[in-house]
């Protein structure tokens, strides 16, 4: 089982990285959707699902719901597709529309937006964007949540496994990830301007 939201948005990211690995988006393509930002951003999934698990603090199963969210979209669009433009910002609107789908308590848009590091009106058109794009279809059974909760994990045990294979061929080892804090520890709400920049990260 997750035990945790950090082990949860990891899982995801991991998940996530792994997908954008099998999509290649021409360079020259420009931004088609509310999703897309102008070039890729530099933080990657990892880092961005970890400051969004920070300043959120949402409960673990908004990760797996946003999840379910993300292939939902792309299963009804099937124009669509993860890159490195969009889906970072596919992911902030996916576990925002979590949160407020499972958990009693959430934080208004403009925070929201400063944690996913775009302006409050990006935001704003990209939740309408995905609900409608999942034709406002939020709900999801607790046997489609294990399901996706089974293969996620399973799912993220064999990347795990590849890497771990790959760098004991190559006889070296990948720093590892540092979180900004210790997640475990952050228990209050947060405001707007006690949120830094994602240029400050």
């Amino acid at each position: 089982m997750i035990a945790s939201s950090t082990e949860t948005w990891r899982v995801i990211a991991r998940v996530l990285d792994r997908i954008l690995a099998n999509t290649k988006l021409a360079a020259s393509e420009p931004p088609s959707t509310a999703f897309d930002s102008k070039r890729v951003p530099c933080i990657t999934m990892e880092e961005y699902l970890n400051r969004v698990s920070y300043y959120a603090n949402c409960s673990p199963s908004c990760y797996v719901v946003a999840f379910i969210y993300i292939d939902r979209l792309l299963v009804n669009n099937p124009q669509m597709k993860l890159t490195g433009r969009n889906v970072h910002r596919i992911a902030l609107a996916a576990i925002v529309l979590a949160i407020k789908y499972v958990d009693d308590l959430y934080m208004n848009n403009l925070v929201y937006a400063r944690i996913g590091g775009v302006t409050l009106q990006e935001f704003n058109y990209m939740e309408i964007g995905m609900l409608t794009l999942l034709n406002y279809d939020l709900y999801v059974d607790s046997e489609a949540y294990f399901e996706y909760f089974n293969e996620l994990m399973l799912q993220y045990l064999k990347i795990e496994e590849e890497e771990w294979k790959t760098e004991k061929m190559e006889d070296c080892s990948e720093t590892p990830y540092k979180p900004i804090r210790n997640v475990e520890s952050m228990g209050s709400i947060y405001t707007v301007s006690s949120i830094p920049d994602l240029t400050e990260q």
